[in-house]
């Protein structure tokens, strides 16, 4: 039986996947889902990025779009690969992971992010954004982080030459639309030239 096409490019060692050994400890089942336990999955992953970075890593929600892609953009695929967590951004795209490929994956939505950087990040910490305002926590944000560092352009150079002039940073959100994001922060990854934490959550 022919396998269907979303199967030919398996996600299943990616999503959620815990590539470093500090994150697959972090995962009680020893990586791979949450079993359905979103907040817990997610607060493990960032806890992991160290308040002193000395590694950098990034993270993605994925929606059905980003499946579509996957199958169809070799590049695309590359970037996610460079990813050591995955998570769904809704419920129809965890079911559509587990009806084709079997595999449970916890969902979380950007709102959830930001809430999980405010329990997390302490006050001196620096947090940076890139990509248009959050319109989930901002206020928040503002109160409880003193050193948060904003460009709001979307320009794949300057954004990244914006991240690696602020690291080391305790959290990068991301929040620009697909692929630009995944493709920044691959970027990144590849010249490894920065230390922190990025969170590909999207446009807000």
């Amino acid at each position: 039986m022919k396998n269907h096409p979303l199967q030919e490019h398996s996600l299943v060692p990616h999503m959620p996947s815990f590539s470093r050994p500090a994150l697959r400890a972090a995962d009680p089942r020893g990586g791979g889902s949450c079993g359905g336990r979103p907040a817990r999955c997610l607060r493990d992953f960032m806890a992991a990025a160290s308040p002193a970075p000395d590694h950098f890593a990034y993270g993605l929600i994925a929606g059905v779009r980003t499946l579509v892609r996957y199958h169809h953009d070799a590049q695309y695929r590359r970037y996610l690969r460079g990813a050591e967590v995955i998570l769904a951004a809704s419920a129809p795209t965890a079911w559509l992971i587990r009806q084709l490929q079997g595999v449970r994956v916890p969902i979380c939505s950007a709102a959830q992010v930001a809430s999980t950087m405010l329990e997390l990040a302490r006050p001196m910490e620096r947090i940076l954004r890139v990509g248009s305002a959050p319109g989930w926590h901002a206020s928040a944000l503002a109160r409880r982080l003193r050193d948060i560092r904003c460009h709001p352009h979307d320009a794949a150079k300057g954004c990244i030459d914006f991240i690696e002039a602020n690291a080391p940073f305790r959290f990068c959100l991301l929040t620009m639309a697909s692929p630009r994001q995944e493709l920044i922060a691959h970027e990144v990854l590849r010249r490894g030239l920065a230390l922190g934490l990025v969170l590909c959550v999207g446009p807000c």
